[in-house]
């Protein structure tokens, strides 16, 4: 029997056919009847390549950094200890476990990659401004307001991955880097950024709260206390996130609330202010009464991300505070965590005495810095910071755990970019 259908026509074949050559003679006397006009929406090769493209572009570079912040922020605190993995992927597990092998497929795409694209994407225009290719929408490249929004994007890409990877490269090509020069990279973004006089004055006060993170990262104390100490009080960045589309949503939300694949890990659940009973209100979460997906672990929902449009912070007046007081400590810090505490609505007083000594001041810092940013994409940063330089280790010790303190470079890299070795 023949594999394909039959060709031979029904009884009422020959009608049909007759039908159809009428209805072709008549469509034969209707000039344009098949003609179709031109889509509004279409989009011409200048609008992809040429001057024309500056407006999507600057769009596209800014998606692309706030699609790659919120799974930044997912995997800061799987790392971290922010939240804990409740799901069946091994490859997030072995995150959470901070026991992280190059091949892990899940770092390289949803988190390498994604931050490596908003990277890519807003330098390589941040590059092509400078190199005056729309001289006709940007007439003053290295002032441009389109410059200091570009070159903020590529900042806090560089300054993440640096936060996250023990070693990484760029645009696609070597060298491979340590997070040491990474940062390097990130200040002279953001210096590019706060230098670009007519930079939007969100987005100056945004690059230098970054500046300082960065150098303080780098242990350039000087420069931190400077950037930190010119954000004016109240500032907050907020990156927006919305139900228009998968890619837009909180990604933190989802994971936690929707796939139940994460809850809020232990030393964040039900935390008070100084054991008073009071539940502290800058990292508030629920107990749901259920479980995450796999059965393993009690669902805690973190309350500041309680929709798929919730926004996250990623520069504040608060942070460059608690900058400042970690590096000052002393009465300074006393000083600025009430501050920062009665800003928040907070009547405890820490250390209403005077009494406590240097490593007490800085222990309570460190605590406050937590809660304060608590989910904002900053915490696997701060943790190898804190025991590099104070030898104070906050990871927790589930069982079993490794002592990674940062990612390896993924093998995604290492296989496609021409200038590392592939031999491992």
């Amino acid at each position: 029997m023949s594999p394909y259908p039959s060709t031979r026509r029904s009884p009422r074949a020959g009608s049909s056919f007759a039908c159809l050559a009428c209805a072709c003679a008549l469509l034969a006397g209707c000039d344009g009847l098949l003609d179709v006009s031109r889509n509004p929406d279409t989009i011409s090769a200048d609008g992809i390549e040429g001057p024309g493209s500056l407006p999507a572009r600057l769009v596209g570079a800014e998606s692309d950094f706030v699609a790659a912040f919120d799974n930044a922020t997912v995997y800061s605190g799987l790392f971290a200890d922010e939240v804990a993995w409740g799901g069946s992927f091994v490859n997030r597990d072995d995150i959470d476990r901070r026991n992280v092998d190059p091949g892990n497929d899940i770092v390289a795409g949803e988190l390498y990659a994604d931050l490596q694209v908003a990277a890519k994407t807003s330098k390589d225009l941040q590059r092509e401004l400078l190199d005056n290719r729309f001289p006709d929408q940007v007439p003053d490249p290295a002032n441009a307001a389109e410059l200091a929004r570009m070159s903020l994007w590529a900042g806090y890409s560089r300054l993440l991955l640096a936060d996250l990877f023990c070693t990484l490269a760029f645009d696609g090509v070597g060298p491979e880097m340590t997070a040491v020069q990474a940062y390097g990279l990130a200040v002279a973004d953001f210096t590019m950024a706060i230098d670009a006089a007519n930079a939007a004055a969100d987005v100056v006060e945004a690059a230098r709260v970054g500046r300082a993170r960065a150098h303080l990262q780098l242990g350039s104390e000087a420069e931190a206390l400077a950037d930190a100490g010119a954000v004016t009080p109240g500032f907050a960045f907020i990156v927006s996130y919305s139900t228009n589309s998968g890619r837009e949503e909180n990604n933190v939300f989802n994971l936690i609330n929707g796939a139940r694949r994460l809850t809020v890990d232990t030393p964040f659940q039900g935390l008070e202010i100084d054991d008073s009973g009071e539940l502290d209100p800058r990292a508030a979460t629920v107990n749901t009464g259920e479980f995450t997906f796999n059965g393993s672990l009690p669902l805690w929902t973190a309350a500041k991300y309680g929709t798929q449009s919730a926004p996250i912070r990623l520069a504040s007046w608060e942070e460059a505070q608690l900058l400042i007081a970690e590096v000052e400590g002393g009465a300074t810090a006393r000083d600025i965590i009430n501050a920062l505490r009665a800003e928040r609505g907070i009547a405890q007083v820490f250390d209403a005495g005077g009494t406590a000594t240097d490593e007490e001041i800085l222990a309570k810092v460190i605590d406050e810095r937590g809660r304060a940013l608590f989910l904002e994409g900053q915490r696997a940063g701060d943790l190898r910071r804190y025991r590099e330089r104070y030898g104070i280790d906050l990871y927790t010790s589930r069982t079993p755990t490794q002592d990674q303190t940062c990612m390896p470079l993924p093998d995604l890299e290492r296989d496609n970019n021409p200038d590392l070795s592939v031999a491992r």
